[in-house]
């Protein structure tokens, strides 16, 4: 399988219902899956990053601390060992 990726596809709508449709061509070792879906009531912002390193059974724990000036407002970390 490829690199799974996340896709933000839609952003600012107005207020009411909205449809979304996701389509993908199915042939050999190709095609899409759908893992989760998320939606915002207030603003937000992203976070995204990839990790690697040439001994990866080292690689254990990643983590980010996202601050605002001096304050911290929001820590995250996911540890793989």
């Amino acid at each position: 399988m490829g690199t799974p990726r996340e896709l933000v596809v839609a952003e600012g709508l107005e207020k009411g219902r909205h449809e979304i449709r996701i389509t993908t061509t199915q042939r050999e070792k190709s095609g899409c899956r759908i893992e989760g879906f998320r939606t915002w009531k207030k603003p937000h912002g992203h976070l995204n990053f990839r990790l690697s390193g040439d001994q990866n059974a080292f690689l254990v724990d990643a983590r980010a601390v996202l601050s605002r000036g001096k304050t911290v407002v929001r820590k995250c970390w996911s540890a793989t060992g």
